[in-house]
């Protein structure tokens, strides 16, 4: 006779899991709200303190001055707190954390915005954001270099004393900024690396993939029906991917189309202006600050002033407000030239030269990218009519409805978007 009195034993190991999975599950979804507040307070924090404002200073000298000098143990706090944290909730929580704010800007480009791009269906913004991945990557080289340099010439005049240093530093912002301007009106004038992209693109998977779209001369020309079965697939397979190639030319070229008319690309160059305007402010400040600290003469009323002051006054030089200091000497009142310099060519030159001369070759360079794309795919149409006896894409599809070939429902969709 059984012993039904272990019946009730798996019951209650089942009932009392199932709490514990809810837990679990709850404790990540508040793990997940909390990472999502904190990771973005973060790195603003960060940038601030670097580059604009030294906040937590600011707010311990004003409410809590009292407990100002414990900033200098601020690391060995931060130690502690994860510590903390290690024996409270555990290393899974802790370590999904802070690999999440480290490479928290890598997951707003690459999973954020691509996720967001697709519950909105939006190939015009899908495009603009694809042009410009393509395009940093393209200057990855070039950006790469001046970033680093330009933040190593800024930590230098925030953080240095010495004399020379400063001048380093000083001289490192000048010198980027100067390039990165440059740069920027000569690409005005130059053909769009990113259409040139697009442009060798389909060419280039059509020679790296020659095999898989021409047929074994010993196939070829032969009815489907007389073929074996692993000739059949062959024949299919092959079929299936130049029917895809066809589609998808064309499908690119159609929302390329639209893109155009959207004027989606107009985001890249605000951004440009945008980045430029940042970067010259952030670089101004840095060096107004130097000058200040080689000589606190070269800025009135003299006096204790902070890195925040010169933010500001770079700020307001940049977009004509007044502001608390002044320059008074010729090295300063230099500086001062320079970035009165650099914004007019910024609100002027540049803007007009975007908004007119690039903006015109813009359209007319994603003009040559949709008819050459159309000419591919319709290059790929006739190579299907002629290498597999078909008289047109139409009859290709019914070949594969018929074969049940596995890109079926994805060249159908596409086909349906042409259409």
């Amino acid at each position: 006779m059984p012993d039904i009195k272990s019946k009730p034993i798996v019951v209650e190991t089942e009932t009392e899991s199932a709490p514990v999975v809810a837990q679990q599950t709850k404790g990540w979804k508040i793990f997940g709200i909390t990472i999502q507040i904190i990771a973005p307070l973060i790195w603003v924090y960060t940038f601030s303190k670097l580059f604009v404002f030294d906040i937590d200073t600011y707010l311990f000298g004003k409410y809590l001055p009292q407990f100002a000098h414990l900033l200098a143990y601020k690391f060995l706090f931060v130690i502690g707190i994860l510590a903390i944290l290690i024996a409270i909730t555990g290393n899974k929580y802790l370590v999904a954390g802070i690999t999440y704010i480290i490479f928290y800007p890598f997951i707003i480009v690459f999973w954020k915005i691509p996720f967001f791009i697709y519950k909105k269906r939006s190939w015009e913004m899908a495009f603009s954001f694809i042009n410009t991945l393509i395009s940093f990557f393209q200057d990855f080289k070039f950006n790469f270099i001046s970033v680093s340099v330009f933040i190593i010439s800024v930590a230098a005049c925030l953080f240095s004393s010495n004399k020379y240093v400063l001048y380093v530093g000083c001289i490192g912002i000048l010198a980027i900024i100067a390039t990165s301007y440059i740069r920027r009106f000569s690409l005005v004038f130059q053909p769009s690396r990113v259409f040139v992209a697009y442009k060798k693109f389909f060419p280039g998977v059509r020679k790296v993939l020659a095999s898989s779209f021409v047929l074994d001369q010993d196939i070829k020309g032969i009815p489907l029906e007389l073929l074996t079965d692993n000739q059949k697939q062959t024949w299919i397979s092959n079929l299936q991917i130049s029917v895809l190639h066809n589609r998808l030319c064309l499908f690119i070229a159609r929302k390329l189309s639209l893109y155009q008319k959207s004027k989606f690309n107009l985001l890249s160059y605000i951004f440009s202006l945008f980045r430029l305007m940042f970067a010259t402010i952030i670089g101004f400040s840095g060096i107004f600050y130097a000058l200040y600290k080689i000589n606190p003469l070269n800025f009135s009323p003299s006096g204790a002033h902070s890195y925040f002051d010169f933010f500001y006054y770079s700020f307001t030089n940049l977009l004509h407000g007044s502001s608390i200091i002044n320059a008074s000497l010729m090295a300063s009142q230099t500086a001062y030239m320079l970035e009165v310099l650099f914004e007019v060519l910024l609100f002027t030159l540049l803007v007009s030269l975007f908004l007119s001369v690039r903006n015109e070759k813009y359209e007319e360079e994603l003009a040559k990218v949709v008819s050459d794309l159309e000419v591919q795919g319709s290059d790929m149409e006739g190579f299907i009519k002629n290498e597999y006896s078909i008289e047109s894409i139409a009859e290709a599809l019914e070949v594969l409805r018929d074969a049940k070939a596995g890109l079926l429902g994805i060249i159908l969709g596409i086909t349906k978007t042409i259409e």
